[in-house]
């Protein structure tokens, strides 16, 4: 009988000491870390330079993304699918891959 009670408190206290500041420190972490790289306040000099670049340059920068968030293999099929999703709407590939880096940039 004693047992049947420890067990959700336990729990209860599991939750309040490991899973609360888990869940405080990761929400404080990504609330800081996008107003220090200034999203969604206004375009940085890279989003001001990317319509005028190579698209071999824009293509790489997105894949750089992709990469750093999903690793190599995972982040390469997304942006290719991506990317053939754009060229499904009608876009040549050169449009679909600066359209994809004009939405990972916002």
């Amino acid at each position: 009988m004693l047992y049947a009670l420890a067990v959700p408190i336990f729990g209860i206290l599991f939750i309040v000491v490991f899973a609360v500041p888990v869940i405080t420190y990761g929400i404080y972490s990504v609330r800081t870390s996008r107003s220090i790289d200034g999203f969604p306040f206004g375009e940085t000099e890279v989003e001001k330079q990317k319509p005028n670049q190579d698209i071999h340059l824009v293509y790489q920068d997105t894949l750089t993304e992709y990469v750093k968030s999903l690793g190599v293999v995972r982040g390469t099929l997304m942006l290719e699918n991506r990317i053939k999703a754009y060229m499904n709407d009608g876009f040549s590939r050169e449009e679909a891959v600066r359209r994809l880096a004009e939405d990972v940039a916002y």
